[in-house]
């Protein structure tokens, strides 16, 4: 009976700790990564495994990696939506998880940062072939104008890149012979498979044949990323899905909710 009783005391804390977690502070989150918008940040990471586990804290910074980190909000979900951001401004995150006991474990440790930057989907932009013989939108809506968002003519001299498409071919040519354009190959997935314009591989002041599903990348004249996804061809036009990174010299380019070009009329 002694014997009884002196192993169910011993074995007292060890039962009581299995049902609660309450004593110690959730683990870190992990794997938190960011998607890029325009005017907003998606944030995601992993899932606590903890029994006792309430919410998360979000938490932001504007000055770096180190902080300083200032709360943002509470959720009970593995992602957030920051709208609350300008295009062009970088902002840092990190999370942390939250018992019921009220034990906030300590700030996630990826580096985890992101500049917002408008895009837009369903582009027409027009033959450049064909702006002598028909005027009209093949004259003054055959390039595309980043930094405003618009569309205008290849002689404007304002023309990142423009459609030209002669007898038996379909063109992306640069705007400038400063302009830097390359062909990053399929994506099946469409314009949000392809995330950060490259360092090496451009063609400066050329052109390149266009094809449906593959993702063209444009580095301007006055050092902005740009990149366009080709939906369809034909001798009349081209359609687009697009995104451009305000921030001068950010290479980040990843997807977000549409924005828009205005659309040149028929």
């Amino acid at each position: 009976m002694k014997s009884t009783l002196l192993a169910l005391l011993l074995l007292a804390p060890f039962a009581a700790g299995c049902g609660s977690d309450n004593n110690r502070a959730p683990a870190t989150p992990r794997g938190v990564y960011s998607v890029t918008g325009d005017h907003k940040v998606t944030l995601y990471w992993l899932e606590n495994t903890e029994r006792d586990l309430d919410h998360y804290e979000v938490y932001y910074s504007v000055k770096g990696a180190t902080g300083p980190y200032n709360p943002l909000a509470s959720t009970r979900n593995t992602s957030y939506v920051d709208s609350d951001v300008q295009n062009g401004s970088t902002y840092w995150y990190a999370v942390t998880a939250v018992s019921s006991s009220g034990r906030e474990s300590e700030l996630s440790t990826e580096n985890v940062h992101d500049t917002p930057r408008p895009e837009g989907r369903d582009l027409e932009v027009f033959n450049a072939y064909f702006e002598t013989a028909r005027h009209g939108n093949y004259e003054s809506a055959n390039g595309i104008h980043f930094a405003t968002f618009s569309l205008v003519g290849r002689n404007s001299g304002h023309a990142d890149v423009y459609y030209l498409a002669p007898p038996g071919h379909n063109y992306l040519v640069a705007g400038s012979g400063q302009t830097g354009i390359q062909d990053a190959g399929v994506t099946t997935g469409g314009i949000s498979q392809y995330d950060f314009a490259p360092t090496a591989g451009w063609l400066f002041g050329g052109q390149l044949e266009l094809v449906p599903q593959h993702t063209y990348v444009i580095w301007t004249d006055d050092d902005h990323y740009a990149k366009v996804f080709v939906k369809q061809v034909t001798t009349d036009s081209v359609v687009l899905d697009w995104a451009y990174q305000v921030d001068k010299s950010n290479r980040e380019l990843k997807v977000g909710p549409p924005a828009q070009i205005a659309r040149a009329s028929r």
